[in-house]
């Protein structure tokens, strides 16, 4: 009698949480019960905020469950209903909840309104073997490396102007980035949703396959203090006539001392050998770049500070600001020497 009744009380809970299933063309299997019980899952995140939902929904790289909107009884302002227009004409439901709902969705962070259950996004795996393939292909003219970036708003930031300037490609540590999540796209104000962010097992490797295809490597002075033997190049100083990797480095902008080598001081014939392809690795913010990937660049990056005397633990930048300041020099150059990313229009001669 006991286990037959066991058996019923079984059968009831089991059927109560298979009804809140069902399925729809954009988003297969989706649970449409226990919103909790939905976003334990690991399989669905939540974006928050305008740009990057109405991009994921754009986009179509997201499996996307279900937007959330504010209800609200005032006049909404102009175009504040375009997403909304947007998720229905793809068949993904929106739910009007009240603020405090989005605000729980959003884990307590600026939404602007909307938030958007979503499928996570990935990195695209870049192997060794593809790297090397891709020796003589067209277009591909500046790459950035990121060495060690955990914090989500820096990569945010530094994804947006990876964006904006067209790079070809970005390229992260699979093991030790943060992921691609939604702090991380809203701090690229949605460019994470139409960029492809690269996972390589293996920085080092991926840095010389790319010596070996003639690159140039340039990394980020981490500190006052490093003795480096390589060229310090001031980044108003850099010339820029072929492909480049950049390596970046965490607070890797300090005012820089007479124990490093600028390339002003050296002989012509020396300058024009770091004209060639270049990679660019920014790091984590704690340690700078790792050995492994330092003893592999060809020359750093520093930008000098102004004429204040900074203090002590303000003597940096943030490697996002300088990742910002850095591409913009980068791109400036190259499109004076009419070699630009493959993703910027470079204009023809006159």
């Amino acid at each position: 009698m006991l286990l037959s009744c066991l058996r019923t009380r079984i059968c009831s809970m089991t059927t109560g949480l298979l009804s809140g299933y069902c399925r729809y063309r954009c988003g297969g299997m989706r649970l449409v019960g226990n919103a909790n019980l939905r976003r334990a899952s690991s399989r669905i995140e939540v974006l928050f905020g305008v740009a990057p939902c109405f991009i994921a929904l754009s986009r179509g790289r997201r499996v996307c469950h279900a937007l959330y909107t504010k209800e609200s009884r005032v006049q909404q302002r102009p175009g504040s209903q375009e997403l909304p227009r947007r998720a229905a004409e793809l068949g993904v439901p929106v739910r009007r909840v009240s603020k405090r709902e989005l605000d729980k969705l959003s884990g307590g962070r600026v939404h602007q309104g909307y938030c958007l259950e979503v499928s996570p996004l990935k990195f695209t795996p870049l192997d060794l073997r593809t790297a090397e393939e891709e020796a003589h292909s067209d277009g591909c003219r500046l790459w950035l490396l990121l060495d060690r970036v955990q914090d989500p708003m820096n990569l945010g930031a530094i994804l947006r102007s990876a964006y904006y300037f067209g790079l070809d490609r970005v390229v992260v540590g699979l093991h030790d980035s943060c992921p691609l999540s939604p702090v991380v796209s809203k701090a690229s104000a949605g460019a994470m949703e139409d960029l492809d962010v690269y996972a390589s097992e293996t920085l080092p490797e991926l840095i010389k396959v790319k010596i070996g295809q003639g690159w140039h490597v340039v990394g980020t002075v981490g500190s006052a203090s490093e003795k480096i033997s390589v060229p310090v190049i001031p980044c108003s100083e850099f010339q820029y006539s072929q492909p480049t990797v950049l390596i970046l480095g965490d607070e890797p902008f300090r005012e820089v001392q007479g124990t490093l080598t600028y390339l002003p001081t050296m002989q012509e014939d020396t300058i024009q050998t770091l004209l060639g392809p270049v990679a660019l690795s920014p790091g984590n913010e704690a340690s700078g770049l790792s050995p492994q990937i330092q003893q592999l660049c060809h020359s750093f990056l520093t930008i000098p500070p102004g004429q204040r005397r900074l203090h002590p633990g303000i003597d940096s930048l943030n490697v996002s600001v300088s990742a910002g300041i850095l591409l913009h020099v980068l791109v400036s150059s190259m499109k004076m020497h009419q070699c630009c990313p493959s993703h910027i229009g470079s204009e023809s001669d006159p």
